[in-house]
């Protein structure tokens, strides 16, 4: 059997509607996912590097709380009048420190030494100090730095860079200080020094500290084995790298770690951690960092081809299933379709819209087996259609024709008719220097609505002629004031004063929309009424009330009466006693449009002084579509 192309037709044009959805839905989800993930592996490298600063500080804590508890027994032990009134005293003294110092020390791992350095004021020409370290073999002995001979002038070397734990920790006035790292030439070593100095009712006893070995900051920063793989560095607070993993040849990636201190405004100089994006000989990278419990810093670098290619994998992933669900959606809806659209059934589908569907025979039926055949039929059906219809199509134009031009034109002469009296109040207002900015804006707010009030009136006319679609609540008063500020040009020309004052506000639940066209026309023809009056008696009242049954508006103008032998035709089409210049259709609209959508009604009355027109609208009138 022939290609259906319209099966194929169909199943490309809804296969692609379903593929763009998808694909859009897909492409969402995957920026969605993706960032979700980015952040995720962004937040987890953080927390490594925040674990790992965590564990150093630990280390550091433990060596930061060892000697300051040994500043605090000399702080309190200390007795400085005992020192002055006894010579002995400070032989005494530390005779009794030396033991505490060297058990300290056997509590502390990762450390070189405790030393307590003596202010050289205080003891003999050749000085003092207590200094247990630790042997290659993890053995604790005794140290004596005064053994080179050279103890003394190093005291009076400021800028010597072995002897700035104790210049640095006097200048801190009792703070402790890190420092390093240093080459410290009495056990030949590299470290760094925590010190505390010590005094005395502002007499300086002496320097607590203890020193740690790099290598053993080295083997402890390598032994931080980050998940991510990333490169890690520690620096000190001045920026200097204390260790890192870097390779020899990775100097552009430590330049760029280094560049961290290099602005003030670094998120590294201004948060205890996070991350920022760098980018390294081309390389992107996310680099992680938190601040240790003495203000260095650690940092993990990690590419972000290496940490990022979940995200990558989850792209794939995320493509590759769209890919599949729109292929499986191609054969679904081909063979769907294909099943319930045979050229028959649509053959079948198309007599039964145009109304033949009894006139298929059997044997017309098997005759068709493709779209050519189905295109055949509909193009004889379609020549049968039309030779019945051209008869009734050629009555009904003429007449048709003619009421709805007719309706369209009374509908568009009053907001024609209002937007050239704003034209000509702009222009006097122009000529006579009274224009101001308010009032331009005004003008042009009412034109503009007048506008789309006439781009509706097509719209609104196919509505007279059958129930609106669907009912609303609606502010009575708030639609009368909008159709009188519709109206406002009209009563401002012709010298009509208008009065509404209502106590408050009522919502009704109708069709506001066709509402507020009855009130045009009725407001409309008000003012035509008023031309044949003076000028001082024309004025329009509108007043409502409510109750539990019905809505009532009355609408009151002060003509002439309405004449009582044509009482009952002003709501026939085209009568008008305006002659050539009324239409006849503003009451009668009027009556259509209350009475097909809400099942409401209108009448004119003559009172004293005027005519009254009244509006009612029954509670429950809006359910006429139920």
């Amino acid at each position: 059997m022939p290609m259906n192309r319209r099966l194929f037709v169909t199943t490309v044009i809804i296969t692609s509607c379903i593929g763009i959805i998808l694909s859009a839905f897909s492409l969402l989800s995957m920026n969605y996912a993706c960032r979700a993930l980015k952040d995720s592996i962004i937040e987890n490298c953080t927390n490594e590097t925040v674990r790992s600063a965590n564990q150093m500080s630990n280390v550091l804590e433990k060596s930061e709380g060892t000697v300051d508890a040994l500043a605090a027994t000399v702080y309190s032990t200390f007795d400085l009048d005992g020192y002055r009134n006894d010579p002995d005293y400070m032989d005494s003294y530390l005779d009794e420190l030396n033991p505490i110092i060297r058990n300290s020390l056997g509590n502390l791992s990762n450390t070189v030494g405790l030393f307590f350095t003596v202010n050289v004021e205080l003891v003999s020409d050749e000085g003092y100090e207590i200094w247990y370290v630790y042997d290659d073999e993890g053995n604790i002995y005794f140290l004596d730095a005064a053994e080179n001979g050279v103890y003394l002038e190093a005291f009076s070397d400021y800028d010597a860079e072995y002897m700035q734990y104790y210049f640095k920790a006097i200048e801190a006035q009792g703070e402790g200080v890190w420092v390093g790292p240093i080459y410290d030439p009495d056990i030949d070593q590299n470290i760094l020094s925590y010190a505390k100095a010590v005094f005395v009712d502002d007499t300086l006893i002496g320097v607590v500290g203890t020193d740690i070995n790099t290598k053993n900051t080295t083997d402890l920063i390598l032994a931080v084995e980050p998940d991510s793989k990333g490169e890690i560095a520690l620096f000190n607070q001045k920026g200097q790298v204390i260790v890192d993993s870097f390779e020899e040849d990775d100097d552009k990636l430590r330049k760029s770690m280094e560049g961290l201190f290099d602005n003030p405004d670094s998120p590294a100089m201004k948060k205890s951690n996070g991350h920022m994006q760098r980018k390294v000989d081309g390389d992107d990278m996310t680099i992680t960092y938190a601040r240790l419990s003495n203000d260095w810093l650690l940092t993990i670098a990690n590419e972000n081809s290496v940490i990022f290619s979940p995200v990558t994998l989850v792209r794939i992933t995320i493509a590759f299933l769209a890919l599949v669900v729109i292929v499986l959606l191609i054969i679904i809806i081909r063979y769907v379709l294909k099943k319930y659209n045979t050229p028959v059934e649509e053959a079948m589908g198309i007599l039964k819209v145009m109304g033949f569907e009894g006139e298929l025979s059997e044997k017309a039926r098997s005759e068709i087996e493709n779209e050519e055949d189905i295109e055949a039929l509909a193009k004889k059906l379609v020549e049968i259609q039309r030779n019945r219809d051209i008869m009734m199509a050629h009555q009904s134009r003429l007449a048709q024709s003619g009421e709805m031009m007719a309706a369209i034109a009374h509908q568009w002469k009053q907001p024609l008719n209002s937007i050239n009296i704003i034209q000509g109040n702009i222009l006097d207002d122009y000529l006579h220097g009274e224009m101001t900015q308010e009032s331009l804006r005004e003008a042009t707010e009412k034109t503009e609505q007048l506008t789309r009030f006439m781009s509706e009136t097509i719209d609104n006319f196919n509505r007279y002629m059958k129930p609106e679609s669907e009912a609303a609540d609606f502010e009575v008063c708030s639609l009368i004031k909008s159709a009188a500020a519709l109206m406002t040009d009209s009563f401002k020309k012709n010298k009509v004063s208008f009065e509404f004052s209502p106590a408050g506000d009522i919502e009704f639940t109708g069709y506001p929309s066709a509402l507020y066209h009855a009130l045009i026309n009725v407001l409309t023809n008000a003012v035509d009424a008023l031309k044949d009056v003076p000028a001082d008696r024309r004025s329009i009242r509108i007043d409502i009330s409510e109750d539990e049954e019905q809505l009532k508006i009355f609408i009151f103008n002060s003509g002439n009466p309405v004449p009582d032998d044509i009482m009952n035709e002003v709501f026939e089409p085209y009568f008008t006693t305006k002659g050539e210049e009324g239409t006849g259709l503003g009451l009668p609209i009027s009556r259509s449009i209350l009475e097909k959508t809400m099942r409401g009604s209108i009448a004119l009355t003559n009172e004293q002084n005027g005519v009254l027109c009244t509006i009612i609208i029954p509670e429950g009138g809006d359910d006429i579509n139920d």
